[in-house]
């Protein structure tokens, strides 16, 4: 199940040898080290299925921004 996308920094037989790896192991494996990680959270976005819920208060009441005073 798909929950991301994201821009990846590695070919993808170079991200296969290092997915799972803790990034402070990807020299080691690889030989060189292009990016710190496989992909940066600021190449990735969520699917909009995957994301938590945001707890946002329920219409009309008090803690409501348009709740009434």
């Amino acid at each position: 199940r798909e929950i991301a996308r994201g821009l990846s920094g590695y070919s993808s037989s170079e991200a296969r040898l290092i997915m799972r790896k803790p990034s402070s192991e990807i020299a080691r494996i690889l030989g060189f080290a292009e990016e710190p990680e496989l992909i940066h959270r600021d190449h990735m976005v969520l699917r909009a299925s995957a994301a938590p819920a945001a707890s946002a208060p329920k219409p009309n009441s008090p803690n409501s921004p348009s709740g009434s005073s």
